[in-house]
């Protein structure tokens, strides 16, 4: 490998449209400011403690430069002689090959024990302010917002696919700030198809056994609905979804004499291969390509590792983990084979497992000495799934418009607003009690 004159990290703006450069994040470091500064590379650029994002002089990274440069398969990595680098359980001492695919994932890296990177590729540098509530540096990442900026103020249907856990409904968060509220249905959780209609499309009272009250659907209200798992949802309200979106949003509530119109904007989000479903003919094709106009993909976590430290340090923020200041002469906050470990992690559980190792080590702190995330990886807590139908909210979250559309909803009906809004009934009653005072 030739050694080059040493370049800058280059801007977003100097970056081709759609090209994918090589890139360096931070994924893990004392100054926890820092996790997630991302520069671009050239291929066979030397890299050490001036180069970007270590400088300014990470004196943890040697000023005697390792190498990074493309081959045909991938890429291959020569270290520095005063430099430890270590991945997947080895220290490279020597010239190391890695695959297309790794790279495509992100390949994890231990400096000098101290300082962790992620060597991915990326077509832009990540605009973290676009959409605040996306947190990653990944390729994938930058595209989902880039996707959410395109959509957020239109009324175009939206598709999300990814796995469980891997932050779906966040998409749907950050999509709903151009057409709040947000109404969010778990429809894998409705079995019964009459309930379903009812729920999408609302129902008049003495409708069916057990209506007695008249009661708004989801698609009557005013906002933005994400019907989260749209694969699972029964054929017969498949083709009445369908209608309504081919058909300007008419349909007729059940036991109405009257048809409504859509007010909502839908956006949906499924973790199944619809592909395949519409092959066995459990998903209606029609539906499908009406729902793909607008798609956007999350990938797993364990295919964008350089997003797993950011969102990590989100966690914690959002846990109230008061991380102490720290020198590169300290014990680390977090044992670096702890984290390491959390790297290399397969993630099935994507966002939401990270989030319950972040909750069980926060718990089990004392807020003194090392974080015990090593305890926590050796003895895991039970993966829990997020609350079946609406998922819990804080009620200090929801807006006094949001809280109002939810009562005229349900004409006044307290114990179902709650439901609807994801809160108890208690906390909606003393939210109403405080705001008649």
């Amino acid at each position: 490998m030739t050694e080059l004159t040493e370049l800058p990290a280059r801007s977003a703006t100097d970056v081709s449209s759609g090209a994918r450069h090589l890139a360096i994040s931070i994924a893990w470091h004392w100054d926890v400011s820092r996790i997630g500064e991302t520069a671009i590379i050239s291929s066979g650029q030397p890299i050490n403690r001036n180069t970007r994002p270590f400088a300014p002089s990470d004196s943890i990274v040697s000023r005697e430069p390792f190498f990074v440069a493309r081959t045909p398969r991938g890429i291959v990595v020569r270290p520095s002689p005063r430099m430890t680098l270590e991945t997947n359980d080895r220290v490279i001492q020597q010239e190391t090959r890695f695959s297309a695919e790794e790279l495509d994932h992100g390949i994890p890296f231990l400096v000098n024990n101290r300082l962790f990177f992620v060597l991915h590729e990326i077509e832009e540098l990540p605009r973290t302010d676009s959409v605040p509530m996306m947190v990653g540096v990944s390729s994938n990442v930058s595209h989902v917002r880039r996707f959410v900026e395109k959509h957020r103020g239109t009324m175009s249907t939206i598709l999300i696919r990814g796995p469980s856990g891997s932050g779906k409904e966040l998409v749907a968060r950050a999509l709903a700030e151009g057409h709040p509220p947000l109404w969010n249905q778990n429809l894998a959780q409705v079995t019964d198809q009459t309930q379903v209609n009812s729920m999408l499309f609302g129902h008049v009272k003495g409708a069916y056994t057990g209506a007695s009250d008249s009661r708004r659907g989801l698609l009557q209200r005013e906002g933005t609905v994400f019907l989260d798992e749209i694969g699972d949802v029964p054929p017969d309200v498949q083709k009445s979804l369908l209608k309504v979106l081919d058909e300007d949003g008419v349909f007729t509530p059940l036991g109405a004499e009257r048809p409504d119109r859509l007010k909502a904007r839908i956006v949906t989000g499924t973790d199944a291969d619809l592909e395949a479903r519409m092959a066995d003919g459990t998903f209606h094709p029609a539906l499908f390509y009406r729902l793909d106009q607008a798609t956007v993909r999350l990938r797993p976590l364990r295919e964008r590792r350089a997003d797993i430290g950011p969102i990590f340090r989100k966690l914690l923020d959002e846990l109230r983990v008061a991380i102490p200041a720290r020198t590169p002469r300290d014990e680390p906050f977090i044992s670096e084979h702890h984290f390491f470990a959390l790297l290399r992690l397969h993630l099935s559980g994507n966002v939401r497992e990270l989030r319950m190792y972040a909750r069980a080590a926060a718990e089990a702190w004392s807020g003194t000495g090392p974080f015990p995330l090593g305890t926590v990886l050796k003895s895991p807590p039970p993966l829990i799934a997020e609350p079946a139908l609406l998922r819990k909210r804080s009620i200090a979250d929801i807006s006094d418009d949001e809280l109002r559309a939810a009562l005229e909803a349900v004409s006044g009906n307290q114990k179902a607003a709650a439901e609807d809004l994801g809160v108890s009934r208690s906390a909606l009653q003393r939210r109403l009690g405080r705001s008649t005072k």
